[in-house]
């Protein structure tokens, strides 16, 4: 599984904004292998999550699966088309991996800046996660 936050610019990606998809992609003929909206998993908060179908050896079974070190991109997108992108090797089955997109780290410290994002008034549901930043 991949997971993690999404800044685009400024803008952090919440879970109410459902026009922002996350997709892994085969590098090769980019065919998208596992896809998730914003939002459409309500446990997952305001981190995106991607479940990449892992098989142990070819011929794969699945046309979905990837084999461990195989390249995908993971692809950021809303409606106005590609917003961001990593190359990410696929891991063994059952290894969880964070990937974030973007970067609050204003002031080049290696965390990110937080501060602006979660104050008081900032209701807990919306909050990001502070920890060291993975741009």
């Amino acid at each position: 599984m991949v997971f993690g936050t999404i800044i685009l610019g400024t803008n952090v990606i919440t879970a109410a904004q459902t026009n922002v998809v996350v997709e892994a992609r085969r590098s090769a003929d980019s065919s998208v292998v596992a896809s998730y909206t914003m939002g459409s998993n309500p446990s997952a908060s305001n981190f995106y999550s991607l479940r990449i179908i892992v098989e142990n050896g070819a011929p794969l079974s699945d046309p979905n699966a990837s084999l461990a070190g195989d390249i995908v991109n993971i692809v950021v997108k809303d409606q106005t088309g590609d917003r961001d992108a990593k190359s990410f090797t696929v891991s063994d089955r059952g290894t969880i991996v964070e990937v974030d997109f973007g970067s609050l780290d204003s002031d080049g410290n290696g965390f990110r800046t937080c501060g602006r994002f979660n104050t008081s008034a900032t209701p807990a549901s919306t909050r990001i996660p502070c920890r060291r930043a993975t741009a």
